[in-house]
């Protein structure tokens, strides 16, 4: 695995993934910070933050969550490529750009069984099913307008 680092925040916590681990730390003191999780599955990628208890890592094999602002930790692994890019668009909706051109949607993402490959309809309502889910390509980053983070935009990157 290669070990690299995403960061998110929200309020006065700042989320870090990097390797196996989530690190939380106080933006208001900075004086410390906490290992809040970590893993044996695999190195993380991505980290997202949709609210003070709702928090989402993922990458090599792994979605890790918790629903209670760090306290208690859920792990999910699935059989699937690498996920690069994770986000939440609320309590439920989530989507993951991964390597070999795959995106993953879900309608819960607590569920690890909820986790499925975007349809070639609903991509190709623009057109471009084929360019977006080649498996030559490695999706890095995914875009929506944040509703709860109005000024925040993410967007879709080959």
């Amino acid at each position: 695995d290669v070990c690299s680092s995403d960061l998110d925040g929200y309020g006065n916590a700042l989320w870090i993934a990097v390797g196996r681990n989530i690190i939380n730390i106080n933006t208001i003191t900075y004086s410390s910070y906490t290992t809040s999780h970590t893993n044996t599955t695999g190195n993380y990628n991505s980290i997202y933050v949709l609210d003070q208890n709702n928090v989402i890592a993922a990458g090599y094999n792994i979605i890790s969550f918790t629903r209670d602002g760090g306290n208690n930790w859920t792990d999910i692994t699935l059989n699937i490529p690498i996920i690069n890019r994770i986000c939440l668009f609320d309590t439920s909706n989530a989507i993951a750009v991964c390597n070999s051109g795959n995106i993953l949607v879900t309608q819960n993402w607590q569920s690890g069984n909820s986790w499925a490959t975007i349809s070639n309809n609903l991509l190709n309502a623009s057109g471009n099913a084929n360019r977006l889910n080649d498996a030559s390509y490695n999706l890095t980053n995914v875009g929506f307008v944040d509703t709860n983070r109005p000024t925040q935009y993410v967007d879709l990157v080959l």
